[in-house]
């Protein structure tokens, strides 16, 4: 939900956000991906950073890093994408990224960035969660103090 929401705030997409999943049973992965077609991670943050024009790899970077945030105002922000990352490194994974120029990729096998040879119009996020991981998560907030000892 967090991707979707921040894709139709940063987006500026008049064409709205696309998403679909595909449940994968034998590899015991589901994958979500959403795409809008606005003006792109490094459009939208060499806007905010006021930067002529931004590396889109740099850009991807910049979302990634916790506390950058292009929302305006009193709303939190600069948690979503950082929080996404640090779940599937846990979860074991694959979170990707495409955006204008710039492609990332994570995984239980790394982290990686790459430039294209071709624009993709606006950002298309994909994430894939290991179905086989039992495991229970929460925010460190969440914890009463009965949970930490």
């Amino acid at each position: 939900m967090e991707v979707i929401l921040n894709a139709a705030i940063h987006s500026e997409s008049d064409s709205g956000v696309f998403v679909c999943g595909q449940f994968y049973p034998q590899k015991q992965r589901i994958d979500f991906t959403i795409t809008d077609a606005g003006i792109g991670i490094p459009e939208k943050v060499s806007k905010y950073l006021r930067i002529d024009r931004l590396d889109s790899c740099e850009a991807i970077k910049w979302a990634l890093t916790e506390g950058n945030t292009t929302k305006g105002g009193v709303q939190p922000g600069g948690l979503g994408l950082k929080l996404i990352k640090d779940f599937i490194q846990i979860n074991k994974g694959k979170l990707q990224i495409v955006s204008q120029f710039g492609y990332y990729e994570f995984s239980i096998n790394g982290e990686s960035y790459q430039e294209l040879n071709y624009e993709f119009p606006g950002t298309c996020i994909n994430i894939e969660i290991n179905t086989n991981d039992s495991s229970n998560y929460c925010l460190q907030s969440e914890l009463s103090s009965e949970d930490i000892f």
